[in-house]
């Protein structure tokens, strides 16, 4: 059983104030306003490069490999304070998939993981594996702008194989569409050129191992960014609320008001201390169940909270005039891969059911 060490909340605080002073050295919510109503802004090599210089990619991998030697809770503080200024991708793809290069071997692997911890190539792990079908469609992949790689688990009956895709190769077509957030969704279709080509990283358990890891802490980074935005949201709605007056008082001494807060704290502290949970439940049996059952109170806990956020500011939360509207539109972007709440919530009762 996976203990929390003393000094991780120390070194939790130390990253995550350092993204912050990232985040509002950058523009803070400007940029993420920026963000919405400019596609291209998701697909910013420069910004990939300033991630990459902070190190932030390489959070969880192994210092040997070239990373900052972290743990999963030192990630998810990294993934919450980008959620507080909703900073927008590949940060939360591509740490996940520096995690899993990490644990590959050989010199593809070696170059793919240099080249993302340098910030000159963008790969993103596709959550779920897939059969080694001649071909196949793979709707609404998040975190992929275009020229990223994906990391795929190829499962053939009781064989598997980590690989990677390229959007250059043959058999392989990705289409773009606009996602509510203004980043994109991505389809791919392959056809067989494609699985021929595709790099092989590991296989067998190594493979499997490599890529579980690597996919649940991509489930509790999330978790954590849903959380950080939640709680970002909640606090500009308590400022408003302490100082927007209705006959002649603050509007958050009205008690149906404060009652509504009131739950949103709680869905919000539930949220978080679940996240804590399943970062210590890392290698113990109960890791992937626990990572789905983050996200799914996350990404829940955060759609209520911004709900309630839009609520209470009134009219101009319908609007585009308050930066609140951005953390809705953001919450329904990140809670929505895996199948959001339901998704992972059935895949929770496959899980515990073995």
């Amino acid at each position: 059983m996976m203990t929390h060490r003393p000094d991780s909340d120390a070194d939790a605080t130390l990253v995550a104030d350092s993204l912050r002073q990232f985040a509002e050295r950058d523009g803070g919510l400007a940029r993420a306003r920026d963000a919405k109503d400019n596609p291209r802004f998701h697909e910013d090599a420069t910004r990939r490069a300033r991630f990459a210089e902070a190190g932030w990619f390489g959070i969880a991998v192994a210092e040997a490999r070239g990373g900052a030697g972290m743990g999963w809770h030192e990630t998810c503080a990294l993934a919450a304070m980008a959620g507080r200024y909703l900073l927008p991708d590949p940060l939360i793809g591509a740490l996940a998939s520096a995690h899993a290069l990490s644990a590959c071997a050989g010199d593809h692997a070696d170059r793919t993981l240099a080249a993302l911890l340098g910030g000159d190539r963008n790969v993103t792990l596709l959550p779920d594996p897939l059969a080694a079908d001649a071909a196949s469609i793979i709707d609404d992949i998040a975190d992929c702008p275009p020229g990223s790689d994906l990391l795929v688990l190829i499962e053939d009956r009781d064989e598997a194989r980590l690989v990677i895709l390229g959007e250059q190769q043959d058999g392989l077509r990705a289409t773009r569409q606009p996602c509510v957030d203004g980043g994109t969704l991505t389809r791919l279709s392959l056809g067989p050129a494609a699985w021929r080509q595709a790099p092989t990283l590991a296989n067998g358990t190594p493979a499997r191992v490599a890529f579980a890891a690597a996919r649940d802490l991509q489930w509790l980074a999330r978790a954590a960014y849903l959380n950080g935005l939640a709680g970002a949201a909640l606090d500009i709605t308590l400022d408003y609320l302490r100082l927007r007056t209705q006959f002649g008082r603050a509007l958050g001494t009205f008690q149906a008001l404060q009652h509504r807060m009131a739950s949103c704290h709680v869905d919000l502290a539930a949220a978080r201390a679940l996240l804590t949970e399943a970062c210590l439940a890392r290698h113990t049996d109960r890791q992937a169940e626990a990572a789905r059952a983050a996200v799914a109170r996350a990404g829940a806990g955060a759609l209520r909270i911004t709900a309630e956020a839009i609520q209470c500011h009134g009219a101009i939360g319908f609007s585009d005039e308050h930066d609140i509207g951005l953390f809705r539109r953001k919450a329904m972007a990140m809670a929505a891969p895996g199948g959001g709440e339901t998704g992972h919530l059935l895949e929770y009762a496959r899980l515990t059911e073995r």
